[in-house]
């Protein structure tokens, strides 16, 4: 049986509420509005040989200024061919333990719909409009769990500049193995 507290933490301190960063501990670049030509990583891993992740829930948020419809990314970035976002559990040897996208990239607002289903488009009249998803994997089944080296990453390819914001970030539970 894992030990979910620690003599250093309470229960509450083991929960994680983190964006999704270029270091994978929450110390790099959250905002994925880049261009990247290459695929290119925002994830989470457990920090220590000891630790386990149990991630419940990602939520997407998409920022940009204008009319956001379901057939572009934000307000009118055109993804194509293997530009977009895969969502994967790899090891620490790049190899896919779980492919969350199912093969498909995400290439459209609407897209996210069919990995999550909980989407929603917010214009509040003025500044930048909203699309934000709620993805719970604890309701399609079972949290993800991950061990040290191990990591849930979100890839990223194309041409994201255009955006105000673009933020993923995760939520759950770490546990201590021994």
């Amino acid at each position: 049986m894992w030990n979910t507290e620690s003599s250093s933490s309470s229960a509450a301190g083991n929960s994680i509420y983190q964006y999704l960063d270029t270091n994978g501990d929450g110390s790099g670049t959250i905002d994925a509005q880049g261009n990247y030509a290459s695929a290119t990583e925002f994830y989470i891993t457990p920090q220590a040989e000891n630790e386990v992740y149990e991630l419940a829930r990602l939520i997407i948020n998409i920022e940009d200024t204008g009319t956001v419809d379901a057939g572009s990314y934000g307000n009118n970035i055109s993804l194509t061919g293997t530009d977009g976002i895969e969502a994967k559990v790899l090891d620490s040897d790049n190899n896919v333990l779980r492919d969350l996208t199912a093969g498909e990239i995400i290439q459209t607002n609407g897209h996210w719909a069919k990995v999550s289903y909980d989407v929603s488009n917010t214009d509040f009249g003025a500044g930048a409009n909203y699309v934000n998803c709620r993805w719970t994997f604890s309701k399609s089944g079972k949290a993800i769990k991950l061990d040290y080296g191990e990591r849930l990453a979100i890839i990223l390819k194309g041409n994201f500049t255009a955006l105000d914001g673009h933020f993923f970030m995760i939520q759950g539970k770490k546990y201590n193995k021994f």
